[in-house]
């Protein structure tokens, strides 16, 4: 019999969430590695749009909410699991920086030498955005992940004027 989950108890939700994290993991055995790729492309791009509407305080509270909870998961690791851990770490960091670096000669000067024979918009080291942010300080265009300030100095120093194009 199903009890209703606002009346279950704490180890009857315990109970119940095990059982689905079986299930779980036993539909994700069975997934072909296509299927894998898609659920965790999918399951990115959600996680992507929840951040992206989050408020920076929300943001804060979830960093801090998943630290404490990475911290106590460390705190209860045997000393074999920490060095596993570490070693996945360094492999995948590894493996980043081989990726990057094999596939950055091409985009050498780039900003200075544009290549029009370059698709760059599907070039994944490439973020091509509308520059729609204003700095704080002196009124530049700037992009959205862009440092406060990075033109000016935070307002010590003077960027030379431009004359906005219209869109």
């Amino acid at each position: 019999m199903k009890v209703v989950r606002f009346n279950e108890t704490f180890p009857q939700a315990e109970l119940r969430m095990l059982e689905q994290a079986e299930r779980d993991a036993a539909h994700r055995a069975a997934e072909t590695p296509e299927r894998s790729q898609a659920r965790r492309r999918r399951h990115a791009e959600y996680l992507l749009s929840q951040r992206a509407a989050e408020t920076p305080e929300q943001s804060q509270a979830r960093r801090l909410q998943h630290a404490t909870y990475m911290a106590s998961q460390r705190d209860t690791e045997t000393i074999e699991a920490a060095e596993s851990r570490k070693r996945a770490v360094a492999e995948r960091a590894q493996q980043r920086r081989l990726i990057f670096t094999k596939n950055t000669g091409v985009f050498d000067k780039a900003a200075f030498e544009y290549d029009e024979t370059l698709d760059y918009e599907s070039q994944k080291l490439i973020k091509i955005e509308a520059m729609n942010k204003e700095c704080r300080f002196c009124g530049a265009l700037k992009w959205k992940e862009e440092s406060a300030g990075l033109c000016c100095s935070g307002g010590g120093g003077s960027s030379p004027s431009f004359n906005r194009r219209a869109s």
